[in-house]
């Protein structure tokens, strides 16, 4: 069911009256006026927004034949504003995947929901496959200084925007531009603001392991500002992991400086074998020129002391399985099913150094045009070129080319391949 909100607005041409009648009628109208004026309408106790994307998709692995798709993709987002201090979110996405040759486990690919409640759920005929989920839905209490969350949320504790070694409860892929909101967490939060930037943060979170076991996963973390900097220290078990890190965010010159750095060290657990303690740095620049063009260039790097054979899954998250199960290369297809764990700090690459390198500008005041470069330790790379046109205040239109390639013994270069996707997106 899709639900439209139509404002109606007007506009009156008044015929030439004496000053007392103007104050009088601007007194008279002004109440009823204000409610259009934008900003200053009172808020409504319920919000409701969303998007609705169609997105074809085409994928060639080298000297194979090439597959298209089709992604019909909804999201709602609902909130009620119960009290003055007491805010309720509700937040669901609904795909149709559309393919004479989708891989006949998209269906429980998609349906994985890996919290503690699955809320989740997936049909298939015959060559479509819808999913629904429920990936936000809680409520925040904000008395004064204090903010209390409960449900499925997302746990954003990163600096950075490429590698996030410090977002160790919901990390994420580079690569899926389809998923703005990023995955969440079944948790509950609790948050202290101490003064001008400065807050502590703690989170208790359960979750389904792929055991049908519980397992609980809790983090503190302080963050604070000194002198125009930013910075933070974590403590968290998380993953079998036990993590402690930190993070900074400041300028120099006007220039933007982040870095992270978490250690990981794994307790053995529910029969999972623990993993060799290891470490994830990552330190990103980025300058914005001035000028018309707004243009932007951002540079990385990511160090992994000890990469893990998970992430042998390309830093792919379960969303990039969904979307790539099809692809029937044997050596593709295994990555892709690992992909379905939830991905962690320690496993955002899958060699010690990986570096990032992009740009960005403005074609014309509506066209934006992003090139992407990320290079592996072991010779893969990635490429991105992404074209990006405002058709109106409503409507987005996106083309974006991704390219898997590298050496002959690289992982991606074992099987290098192509993917093109077209993306109409109508904001409500």
């Amino acid at each position: 069911m899709i639900l439209a909100m139509l404002e109606f607005k007007f506009k009156t041409k008044a015929p030439s009256i004496t000053t007392k009648g103007f104050v009088l009628t601007a007194v008279l109208v002004a109440p009823y006026c204000l409610g259009q004026i934008p900003g200053m309408q009172a808020k409504d106790d319920w919000q409701l927004g969303g998007y609705i994307k169609a997105m074809p998709s085409h994928y060639r692995v080298d000297n194979q034949e090439s597959v298209t798709e089709h992604l019909l993709h909804n999201r709602i987002n609902l909130d009620y504003q119960a009290l003055s201090n007491v805010d309720l979110h509700l937040g669901m996405r609904n795909r149709l995947f559309m393919g004479s040759q989708l891989d006949s486990n998209l269906a429980e690919l998609s349906s994985q929901d890996t919290g503690y409640w699955d809320l989740s759920k997936s049909w298939q005929h015959n060559d479509q496959v819808f999913n629904t989920s429920i990936d936000r839905g809680y409520l925040l209490w904000r008395p004064n200084d204090l903010h209390l969350k409960v449900g499925r949320f997302r746990i954003n504790w990163s600096m950075n925007s490429i590698w996030n070694p410090n977002d160790i409860f919901n990390s994420y892929s580079l690569y899926d531009f389809d998923y703005d909101e990023k995955p969440g967490r079944d948790a509950l939060s609790l948050s202290y603001h101490l003064g001008f930037a400065t807050e502590i943060n703690l989170v208790y979170s359960l979750r389904q392991t792929q055991h049908d076991l519980v397992a609980q996963d809790y983090g503190m973390r302080y963050l604070s500002h000194y002198q125009g900097w930013d910075w933070q220290l974590i403590l968290a078990e998380s993953f079998n992991d036990r993590v402690i890190g930190g993070g900074f965010a400041g300028q120099i010159n006007g220039a933007g400086i982040r870095g992270e750095i978490s250690h990981f060290s794994s307790q053995s657990s529910q029969n999972i074998p623990a993993l060799e303690d290891s470490y994830s740095a990552s330190i990103e620049l980025d300058y914005s020129f001035s000028g018309s063009s707004n243009a932007l260039a951002s540079i990385a790097a990511l160090y992994i002391s000890k990469p893990s054979e998970h992430s042998v899954s390309r830093g792919m998250t379960q969303a990039d399985s969904i979307q790539n199960a099809h692809i029937q290369t044997d050596h593709i297809q295994t990555a892709h099913i690992q992909t379905s764990r939830i991905q962690t700090g320690r496993e955002l690459s899958f060699t010690s150094w990986s570096y990032y390198l992009n740009t960005s500008f403005d074609i014309t005041s509506l066209t934006r045009l992003s090139v992407t470069g990320i290079y592996y330790q072991d010779d893969s790379y990635f490429t991105s070129l992404s074209l990006t046109h405002s058709l109106s205040d409503n409507w987005l239109l996106t083309g974006q080319i991704q390219r898997f390639d590298g050496s002959e013994t690289s992982q991606f270069g074992q099987a290098p391949y192509t993917q093109l996707f077209a993306q109409l997106r109508w904001s409500y």
